[in-house]
């Protein structure tokens, strides 16, 4: 080994050494880099727009980033706290209806015939009729009220830590565009592949964030409004702002519209309209659930020309593997790969023919 190896050798070592180093000082900051990059993304358009009128890249960056926080962010922090709210104050309403009230028990129940039926079926196993329904009921809904408070306490313990977050994203969007052009340059220098094919994979992956992003509001707001109008049809008070907060809550994965509905449904079979129960439990399940995932995979399959199935398993997965990121991250991973192999593909054949 001479001494130009041995120091190429070094040279990597040291790279790699370093290179871990910093991916650890930046692993603390994974989500807010990543929810800056998106946001930056989604609001490029609007800042091109702006920066056509006004020559001068700081300013439009600052007058996008305030544009954003108006029209999106504290919209969504006010709804969210006005739903948990009323959440609270729903299940404090339900502890203290049952505690004022003669609700329905299981021998109420078993007046209706289908049910009467099960119930003899299971009577060997079970003995529904001595079951103290009305207690346990109590002791559930304590137990959710319990959470709900709970919830809101660590969400006012975490909002200084939040408010935090927030200004380093809003901050970190700031500097990523009134810099992009030159960060997008640096990061083609990156990629082991030649312009074209660079420029194609970052046009790519940015129509995929918008894409994802877009059908994720739309299926919000598909959601929320069939949610408002089953409200509505159910005779439920309030349809339009919950059909409002059922669409906020839908742009948070793993919460979402049962976060609305349940309660509901709940309070209806507390009040014995069973059947005004059933019919909203199977629209939550069947029509706002299923909804999601077939629009979902729809849109962004025909947008990033992928197979429905793979986009589903994509957004399922990302949510899986990283959370609600892992709903905008999914697909971005798997068009880069389909677009690599692609690209490898074209190498074989190539070469197969060279």
């Amino acid at each position: 080994m001479n001494l130009e190896q041995f120091r190429l050798i070094m040279f990597f070592i040291v790279l790699t050494a370093v290179l871990g180093i910093c991916f650890l000082l930046i692993k603390p900051f994974f989500y807010i880099l990543a929810w800056s990059i998106i946001i930056t993304v989604i609001a490029y358009p609007l800042y091109k727009r702006l920066l056509k009128k006004i020559n001068n890249p700081s300013l439009c960056s600052l007058l996008t980033c305030i544009v954003i926080s108006i029209i999106v962010i504290i919209p969504l922090i006010f709804v969210f706290a006005y739903g948990i709210k009323e959440g609270i104050i729903a299940i404090n309403y339900l502890h203290d209806s049952i505690k004022a009230f003669k609700l329905t028990t299981y021998t109420d129940l078993a007046t209706i015939k289908p049910i009467k039926n099960i119930y003899i079926l299971l009577d060997d196993y079970i003995n529904f009729f001595n079951i103290d329904f009305k207690s346990r009921l109590v002791e559930r809904v304590e137990q959710l009220s319990s959470f709900f408070v709970g919830q809101s306490i660590n969400i006012a313990k975490h909002t200084v830590g939040g408010s935090i977050q927030l200004a380093i994203i809003m901050l970190t969007t700031y500097f990523l565009l009134k810099d992009i052009r030159k960060l997008v340059d640096m990061v083609k220098t990156f990629i082991p592949l030649d312009d074209n094919h660079t420029t194609i994979l970052i046009n790519k992956v940015g129509e995929t964030i918008y894409t994802t992003v877009y059908v994720t509001i739309i299926v919000a707001i598909t959601q929320g409004t069939l949610g408002g109008l089953a409200f509505w049809f159910l005779g439920l008070p309030s349809p339009i702002l919950w059909g409002i907060v059922m669409a906020v809550f839908c742009l948070i994965p793993l919460l979402g519209h049962p976060f609305v509905w349940v309660p509901a449904a709940i309070f209806l079979v507390l009040k014995g309209i069973y059947w005004k129960a059933i019919v909203l439990t199977l629209w939550g399940l069947f029509v706002l659930g299923l909804i999601d995932n077939v629009i979902r995979t729809v849109l962004i399959g025909a947008r990033t020309r992928l197979h429905p199935l793979i986009v589903f398993f994509s957004v399922l997965g990302g949510v899986f593997l990283i959370g609600p990121l892992g709903l905008l991250l999914g697909p971005v991973v798997i068009v880069i790969a389909f677009f690599l192999l692609e690209i490898l593909k074209l190498k074989l054949v190539n070469n197969a023919k060279t």
